[in-house]
């Protein structure tokens, strides 16, 4: 994905792009009900929307004291999943937290407001975050390389900002694109509305006693190369419809991050 950037005063540039002015004057029924569900949930994703609440007081993620009965598929995953995770950010379009900067270099406010965007989204909820870019600037001439970074609450993301060309050709407007983070930001938050909005996806059909992983509030993992996902290391468990004694068996899900550092939970 590119933009266009300047060292100037931000210009109109062609409809559709945001632009900068570079200072040129140029299984069974049940199974199958719930194996639909599932690929449903991967294609569509869980995306868009605003911040889920929750009443006050509610649980929505609790670790079980409990023993349960012997069922196939290994034990239950400690902790259940019971409702929306509230803190959680579905979009962090227009907010304060992502909007530039103002004053000083209106092309490095620009993209460091871009890198916020991208961390917070990987997070999918607040938290204590700075950006910034090598030497307070940023190199806004074709095929330079910048180096950026971005701190979420203590965890560092390195970026690099490469410059493009000009486009089209001979005009103002200076291309810029990111290259893959350094790391996928996990946070539990994340993954247990992912999991969450997964069990709920097909009202009258929820997947059974939804469990997960105890997972850090936020962790750096390993990130999935072009076009593939990475196995974050942390699993995620339903009870399906399964042909013995209990009528039940317990099915592991994976939690993978995409090459953008994106959160998803998969067989």
């Amino acid at each position: 994905m590119c933009r266009s950037v300047t060292n100037k005063r931000q210009q109109p540039g062609p409809a559709g792009r945001r632009q900068f002015s570079a200072g040129r004057r140029r299984p069974g029924r049940r199974e199958g009900i719930i194996t639909g569900l599932l690929c449903i949930a991967f294609l569509a994703g869980a995306c868009g929307g605003s911040a889920s609440t929750a009443p006050v007081g509610a649980v929505t993620a609790s670790l079980s004291s409990r023993p349960s009965p012997a069922i196939p598929g290994g034990p239950p995953r400690p902790v259940r999943i019971t409702g929306p995770q509230p803190g959680y950010v579905a979009t962090w379009y227009g907010r304060p937290e992502v909007e530039p900067s103002r004053g000083g270099d209106s092309t490095l406010q620009t993209i460091l407001a871009e890198l916020r965007q991208k961390t917070l989204t990987m997070a999918a909820e607040g938290g204590t975050l700075e950006a910034s870019c090598d030497n307070d600037r940023i190199i806004a001439v074709p095929q330079a390389a910048n180096h950026c970074s971005t701190v979420y609450n203590g965890l560092r993301i390195d970026w690099t900002v490469g410059m493009g060309g000009y486009d089209p050709p001979g005009s103002d407007w200076l291309t810029y694109g990111f290259s893959p983070p350094s790391a996928a930001l996990l946070t539990a938050t994340n993954v247990y509305e992912q999991f969450w909005k997964l069990a709920t996806a097909l009202p009258g059909f929820p997947l059974k006693d939804p469990r997960c992983d105890v997972i850090p509030a936020a962790v750096l993992v390993k990130i999935g190369a072009t076009g593939q996902k990475a196995d974050a290391g942390y699993r995620c468990q339903y009870l399906a419809d399964a042909d013995n004694d209990a009528g039940h068996m317990r099915r592991d899900l994976r939690v993978l991050t995409d090459d953008e550092g994106q959160t998803t939970v998969e067989p």
